[in-house]
């Protein structure tokens, strides 16, 4: 990794284009808003589509019910009453799976509902449900990062929340700060982001960009992923945003697109849509995370 670089777009209130990046000043800045969230409870549905030539085509769709404790790296859960995905070979088009899934801070706990009370526990943090892609890039949903970090950086060590990962990508390469450039995304002539974009990979060929809201507690807007050649792999974009407490603002309605890496041609489509949403409640039951076993389920012990 000592060849990353960092371009980083300074848009809040007392940097300027003539000032030079500061980038203390934007860890800072985004660990203050991430620490704003004190827990969360949300209820949604992910819609999954796949191009099928000029059409899309139905993929499969989740609906959750979930919790987070607030921390980065912190407990969580997931409730999921359906999941319905494509088969791979089988009688029928779709597969229905029906599960709870928690990481209490010490263990993982999987109950399979719709397998005759199977569970599964593992001792290792829960990483981010692939069903739920696209909720992985905003803000607060980056406190799911795994072990390996941020897809796309290679790191041996936990990254999980958009502050670590800017601190990390920095202390590996001191001089990069020097190379830092700066610009606005404006929207009739008023800045409407702060972008910062890196390099993932040593020889350049794949580079990450987001653009956050410094108004809004600097969540994540978009968030795209770029080939050698100008090819956007992905693309999440935040199409709705709801403030259900004071500084902490969580996206309503999330697009994701996948391109095909070669060929630049879409090939997925996911909506992400939250219909409930409460955070840092007072009554808030820390006790959820634990998923429990009712009489009669089946242990299957996990690595």
């Amino acid at each position: 990794m000592a060849n990353i670089r960092i371009l980083a777009v300074l848009l809040v209130g007392g940097w300027c284009s003539a000032q030079q990046p500061n980038v203390e000043k934007i860890i800072e800045a985004l660990k203050a808003s991430e620490s704003k969230l004190k827990n969360l409870y949300i209820e949604g549905s992910c819609n999954r589509e796949r191009r099928v030539g000029e059409a899309w085509v139905d993929d499969g769709d989740v609906q959750f019910l979930a919790w987070f404790d607030g921390k980065p790296g912190g407990r969580m859960r997931f409730d999921v009453p359906k999941d319905r995905a494509p088969w791979t070979n089988g009688a029928a088009p779709f597969s229905t799976d029906v599960y709870e899934i928690g990481w209490d801070g010490s263990q993982t706990r999987l109950l399979r509902r719709d397998v005759g009370q199977w569970w599964t526990s593992r001792p290792s943090q829960l990483q981010w449900p692939t069903q739920f892609t696209g909720w992985d890039c905003t803000l607060y949903g980056a406190f799911g990062w795994g072990r390996r970090g941020k897809p796309g950086v290679s790191f041996s060590e936990y990254v999980r929340s958009y502050s670590e990962i800017v601190k990390k990508l920095t202390a590996r390469n001191p001089q990069s700060r020097a190379g830092l450039t700066i610009s606005e995304k404006k929207t009739n002539g008023k800045v409407k982001a702060l972008a910062i974009g890196f390099i993932t990979n040593p020889t350049g060929s794949r580079t990450e960009e987001w653009q956050l809201d410094p108004s809004k507690g600097y969540v994540p807007l978009e968030q795209s992923i770029t080939y050698k050649g100008g090819v956007e792999r992905s693309k999440m974009t935040v199409d709705e945003l709801t403030q259900p407490a004071l500084g902490v603002w969580i996206p309503k309605k999330i697009t994701k697109l996948r391109r095909d890496s070669k060929t630049g041609s879409l090939t997925h489509r996911t909506t992400v849509m939250l219909k409930y949403i409460v955070a840092n409640d007072d009554l808030f039951d820390y006790g959820v995370f634990t998923v429990e076993f009712p009489p009669g389920t089946h242990v299957r012990k996990g690595g």
